[in-house]
C-alpha cells in the first residue's frame, strides 16, 4: 500500500517480480466470454511490493465502463440465490455521507490524526441504492467460475503456501492472489461489478462517519479460534483496549471473521484488501460534492480498500484508508467483493 509500507522482505521479493512486468501494458477489459482453463500448477511468482517503483508502473490507460453481465450469466452461479451463503448481496439504501479523512484540523469533519494526504479532501458524496456482497468471494466460489471457463487461471495465483486457491483446507477462505482483471471478470460472471470507492466506504462507515466498520475503536478485525480473541502484541487480556499490533499469518475462513458494518457487511477490514473499480489519484479526491462518483478517468494503479492480514498496525484497517497497485499485480492479501446496481424502488437484495 502506498501509505503503509509492507515488510522489508516482501518489498524485496516484490522488486524482482515488478522487474518482470516492465513494458507489459495491459489492454482495456474485453467483453466477457468463456476462457479455456489453463494449467496453473506452476510455481507462484514472487510476491510484488504494494508500491511499484515509478519507472516500472503501467502506462496511463482509460477507465473502462463498469458493466453488468447479462442475467443469464448470473443464473450460472446458484450460490448468489442462497441467503445463508457468503456470496449473497445485501441491499444498501442510497444516501449521503462525508467521504474521506483529514489530519489538519481537529475541529473539522472526519478528523483523523493518522489520515494520509490521498484520503482527502473530505467531501459530501451522494449515492443511489446498490447491493454489496455480505462477505468476500471465497475460494469455493472462484473455483466454480474457473470451472465454467469465465474466470481465467492466469488472473489468479495458486500452488504456494500463501495462496488459498488449490488448497482444500482453505476452501472457505477468501480467494487471494487475484488481479484486478480477475476480480472484474468474476463480478461480471455473477451479474455484478466491482464497487466504486465511494460505495465501498459508505458500506463500511454508514452515515455516522465511523472510523472502522465496527465502530471507532482500533482492533484487528479478526477472531482467532485458537486464542479465543485477537492476538495482540503487548496485550494479555482480550478486553484490553490498547491495540499495539495485529499478529497474523494468513487469511482466515469467513465464519471466523468478526466485525459487521452498519449495513451488516462482514469482514471489510483485516482479512484481505478488496479491489474496487476506481483508478487511484495520488493527489486525493476532487474538492467538491459529487453524486455516484466513479474516480479518475485514467491512471496507473487501481485502488484496494479494507486492509489485509499482512497489515500489523490496526490503524491501517481504517475505513478511509486506501491502497493502490498496478492492476496486473496479484498479492496474497488482496481479494474480491462485488456490487450490483439496483433500480430505484427495488427493495430486493
Amino acid at each position: 500500500m502506498h501509505s503503509f509500507p509492507r515488510p522489508l522482505w516482501l518489498q524485496t521479493a516484490g522488486l524482482l517480480a515488478a522487474t518482470l512486468l516492465m513494458g507489459c501494458p495491459s489492454p482495456d477489459p474485453a467483453p466477457l466470454k468463456p476462457a479455456p482453463v489453463e494449467d496453473n500448477s506452476r510455481k507462484p511468482e514472487s510476491e510484488p511490493s504494494r508500491q511499484a517503483p515509478p519507472a516500472q508502473r503501467k502506462a496511463t490507460a482509460p477507465n473502462p465502463p463498469i458493466s453488468q453481465a447479462p442475467v443469464q450469466q448470473m443464473l450460472l452461479h446458484p450460490f448468489c440465490h442462497e441467503q445463508k451463503n457468503d456470496s449473497c448481496f445485501q441491499r444498501i439504501a442510497g444516501g449521503s455521507f462525508w467521504m474521506g479523512a483529514q489530519a489538519s484540523d481537529s475541529d473539522e469533519r472526519n478528523y483523523d490524526p493518522v489520515a494520509q494526504p490521498d484520503e482527502g479532501p473530505v467531501r459530501k458524496v451522494t449515492l443511489s441504492q446498490y447491493s454489496l456482497m455480505v462477505s468476500a468471494v471465497s475460494v469455493q466460489k472462484y473455483q466454480l467460475c474457473l470451472k465454467k471457463g469465465y474466470c481465467r487461471s492466469k488472473d489468479v495465483q495458486s500452488g504456494g503456501a500463501s495462496w488459498n486457491l488449490g488448497r482444500l483446507e482453505r476452501i472457505n477462505h477468501p480467494v487471494n492472489g487475484v488481479s484486478w482483471e480477475g476480480a472484474r471478470r468474476y463480478c461480471e460472471w455473477v451479474g455484478g461489478r466491482l464497487p466504486t470507492e465511494a460505495e465501498w466506504e459508505f458500506a463500511a462507515r454508514g452515515t455516522d462517519g465511523r472510523r472502522f466498520p465496527w465502530g471507532d475503536e482500533p482492533r484487528c478485525g479478526r477472531y482467532d479460534p485458537r486464542a479465543g480473541a485477537n492476538k495482540l502484541a503487548g496485550s494479555s487480556s482480550r478486553r484490553r483496549r490498547a491495540v499495539v499490533e495485529c499478529i497474523n499469518d494468513g487469511t482466515i475462513a469467513t465464519p471466523d471473521v468478526r466485525g459487521r458494518s452498519p449495513f451488516r457487511i462482514v469482514g471489510q477490514s483485516g482479512n484481505v484488501w478488496e479491489w474496487v473499480a476506481d483508478w487511484h489519484a495520488p493527489e486525493g479526491y476532487p474538492d467538491e460534492a459529487e453524486t455516484n462518483p466513479r474516480g479518475p478517468a485514467q491512471g496507473r494503479e487501481r485502488v484496494q480498500r479494507g486492509g489485509g492480514w499482512a497489515n500489523q498496525n490496526p490503524l491501517e484497517l481504517r475505513a478511509a484508508a486506501r491502497g493502490s497497485l498496478p492492476p496486473e499485480m496479484k498479492l496474497d492479501d488482496v481479494g474480491i467483493r462485488c456490487a450490483r446496481d439496483l433500480p430505484e424502488g427495488d427493495t430486493s437484495r
